[in-house]
């Protein structure tokens, strides 16, 4: 299928939530794209390309290409990047990079929180390499959502709010029924790299709230990263660039 006479999908690569996530070529200039489709009258693609262009020009967040409707389908084109830190073997990976993929995720996100947003779905598939520069990409806006209100204050804490994210990566605050704020973010950072640097997550899939208040790393640096992102405050700005020296 051809589009706008430029893009052309080639190939299914995973479901979202409402439509589906395709491989697609810029078929004037051959260069691969992520195309995501879905059902026209839903409006999720709509919210994410907003949070997109709002977002702009900045290191880590990909460049929309298109967004629009044709027929009875909307459209979403992104660059197509060479893989997602889900599929780094923790065989391949050193402590040094992790921990530098680490400091970029907190980069990476301290300009997303700049600019009024919580990501709310941190987790491994959600961040991508590209393999020609070799930096580092956050995806999926899909659960992104304002935490300063159109006064400009920090929203209100909320209890008992439906979980929002990904179970093994959330907070323990979002297991506790908590609005997510920045510190929810930057918590499920640590559960990232755990997961880099060790393969896998031990928690007890029955029990992972459990698991997680339990859960104290053997390495002092992310130990460390996890103390103090977990004494935060949830309105509290954290202080990004402590959390960098920790993981330096």
């Amino acid at each position: 299928m051809i589009f706008l006479n430029k893009y052309k999908l080639i190939e299914k690569i995973g479901n979202g939530e409402f439509g589906a996530i395709y491989k697609g070529e810029n078929i004037r200039t051959k260069e691969s794209v992520a195309i995501k489709m879905e059902k026209s009258g839903t409006s999720m693609l709509k919210r994410e390309a907003q949070i997109y262009q709002y977002l702009g020009k900045n290191e880590g967040i990909p460049a929309l290409k298109w967004y629009g409707t044709i027929d009875q389908y909307t459209y979403l084109v992104l660059p197509l990047f060479s893989f997602s830190l889900n599929h780094i073997p923790q065989t391949d990976i050193s402590l040094v990079t992790v921990y530098q993929l680490g400091r970029k995720m907190i980069d990476i996100l301290e300009y997303i929180h700049s600019k009024g947003l919580v990501h709310r779905d941190i987790k491994p598939d959600n961040f991508c390499i590209d393999s020609a520069t070799q930096r580092l990409y956050i995806i999926d806006f899909g659960l992104c959502k304002k935490y300063v209100g159109q006064d400009g204050k920090h929203i209100l804490l909320r209890e008992g709010r439906p979980m929002v994210g990904t179970p093994n990566y959330v907070s323990l605050n979002v297991h506790d029924g908590l609005e997510a704020s920045r510190r929810d973010d930057l918590e499920s950072v640590c559960y990232v790299l755990y997961k880099l640097l060790c393969g896998k997550l031990e928690w007890d899939l029955v029990r992972i709230r459990d698991s997680k208040s339990a859960f104290l790393p053997r390495d002092e640096r992310l130990r460390k990263y996890l103390e103090i992102v977990r004494r935060l405050g949830f309105s509290e700005k954290p202080d990004y660039e402590l959390l960098r020296m920790v993981l330096s």
